[in-house]
Parts: structure tokens; sequence; C-alpha cells
């Protein structure tokens, strides 16, 4: 007996009335280029401002090794020119960023091995 009751009383709790939801409001920014990178302006009147890298300075992906990457088989070794210096992952040790300074190289990147000759201003020269 204490079985029906339960489940009568679970039965008549589930056909209650359930809260309904509305849709929540959509709202449309714009986006604006400006000198630093981008300005996204809502309605609301909130707005945020996206740098172009740091200290406002435009950040470039350099290649070490020519070739396409194609994950998993193939990885092409990339470095970040950020004003006219390239900066790479150095994996060893855990991995942390580094300067790479004008000089001859070699990646051994995944199936994308090779030297190259880092130049002046972001420059890579392959051999």
């Amino acid at each position: 007996m204490k079985r029906i009751i339960i489940f009568t009383a679970l039965f008549l709790w589930a056909c209650d009335d359930h809260p309904t939801f509305s849709k929540p409001q959509v709202m449309t920014c714009e986006v604006q280029t400006v000198s630093q990178g981008s300005l996204i302006s809502c309605p609301d009147g909130t707005s945020s401002l996206v740098t172009n890298g740091i200290d406002a300075q435009q950040i470039t992906i350099v290649q070490f090794c020519q070739g396409t990457t194609t994950y998993p088989t193939n990885f092409d070794e990339v470095g970040l020119c950020i004003n006219n210096k390239i900066y790479a992952v150095y994996s060893a040790n855990g991995g942390f960023m580094v300067e790479v300074v004008p000089g001859v190289y070699s990646s051994n990147g995944i199936n994308s091995s090779c030297t190259f000759t880092v130049a002046p201003n972001c420059v890579i020269i392959n051999h």
C-alpha cells in the first residue's frame, strides 16, 4: 500500500505545472577596426577593446621549414614575429618561450625536419 501512495504522489508531482522559461534576449554587438585592434560595442553601452598583440604590436606567424602541417603525421614548427624579433617554444626542460636570434638552426619537427637561417626582421631562409 505504501508503494501505491508514493507512486501516486510522484505521479501527481510530475504532472504539476512546470515553470516556463523565456528565451534570453539576443544582443547584437558591433565590431569596429581601430588602430590598436578591434573595438566591440554593444547596445547596452558596454564595450571591449581587443588589442593587436603585446602593447598593440602586430604578431605574425613564421614557419621554419617548408611544408604543410597535417596533424598528427606532419608537424611544421613555427615561431611568432613580434616587433621584428622571432619567439618560439623551446621544448626541452618542460618548454618555455625564447627569442630566436639571427643564426643557423635545425628543426626536428615530425616528418618536417630542416636546416634554416633566421635573418634580421623575422626573415627565414631555408637551406
